[in-house]
């Protein structure tokens, strides 16, 4: 994720703090913060998703799903533009569809908004497809642990940042961006 262009163009990204069955995402809001970025994590409000602005001090109490929220601040909540929201989810697909925990939240939230919308989930999450209807909102991109082995070189063997468009066009012809035939052979190559 920080390799890509889209997070390293954001001023304001709003992540999660993730259940056991999600992709933690500690590393990213340490990471996010530390390098300025005004980040925001979500909460729930009278049924509605809101995200409050966070940053090092900010304390946190379990929701009824038992995730850690930020504390409610009225004016801590985030009214301005989002630049880049990192989406849990249960399952997503090919076609970058995202199957949530069926309230509607993450949906609702995103109807109608100019937000670079990433899903992160494990490979086993992945699926060719998932059932959608016309309030699912689809992302646009996704990743997953897969990319430890498929996107390592790409990022690896270039350091610049690409483009949302330059991962899927990898993830479509994976062999064009192929420079090692194994990591032990990449990690050979970087020892020199």
């Amino acid at each position: 994720i920080i390799k890509l262009k889209d997070y390293n163009n954001a001023k304001v990204i709003a992540l999660y703090k993730s259940l056991l069955n999600e992709v933690n995402m500690d590393f990213l809001i340490n990471y996010s913060l530390k390098s300025n970025k005004i980040v925001l994590l979500p909460r729930i409000v009278d049924n509605n998703l809101v995200f409050i602005k966070i940053d090092n001090d900010t304390k946190y109490e379990k929701s009824s799903f038992n995730v850690l929220e930020p504390l409610y601040e009225e004016e801590k909540i985030y009214k301005d533009k989002i630049d880049l929201m990192i989406v849990p989810g249960l399952s997503f697909d090919k076609e970058y569809n995202r199957l949530g925990y069926g309230k509607g939240y993450y949906d609702r939230f995103l109807k109608n908004k100019d937000i670079v919308k990433i899903g992160v989930c494990f490979s086993d999450e992945l699926k060719e497809s998932i059932p959608t209807d016309e309030n699912d909102i689809q992302m646009d991109l996704v990743i997953h642990d897969k990319y430890i082995d498929d996107v390592y070189e790409f990022f690896t063997v270039d350091e610049s940042c690409k483009t949302m468009e330059e991962v899927r066009d990898m993830e479509i012809n994976p062999q064009k961006y192929k420079r090692f035939s194994n990591i032990e052979e990449l990690m050979k190559n970087l020892d020199k």
